[in-house]
């Protein structure tokens, strides 16, 4: 999840794992001021899932997110490897 909060520049990315059988795994959350706009934000919100996911020891995933500059659900099927 990406949230933006423009008053104090501040850009939120949250990630959460859930395992096959949907509990939560794990969770992160990260802080940033430097993302110029939401495409960028996005961008490095999947690659720090995919990094956490990684470091996690997860083989495969599926991210899911809601895009705001596609303005769709995002379900994306990944071999980490």
């Amino acid at each position: 999840m990406l949230i933006a909060d423009p008053i104090n520049n501040v850009w939120d990315i949250d990630v959460v794992i859930r395992d096959s059988n949907r509990y939560v795994a794990a969770v992160a959350t990260w802080y940033s001021k430097t993302f110029p706009d939401y495409d960028i934000g996005e961008a490095v919100g999947v690659r720090l899932a995919i990094q956490f996911a990684l470091d996690m020891g997860f083989i495969q995933a599926t991210l899911l997110m809601w895009s705001k500059v596609f303005t769709t659900f995002q379900i994306i099927n990944l071999t980490l490897v």
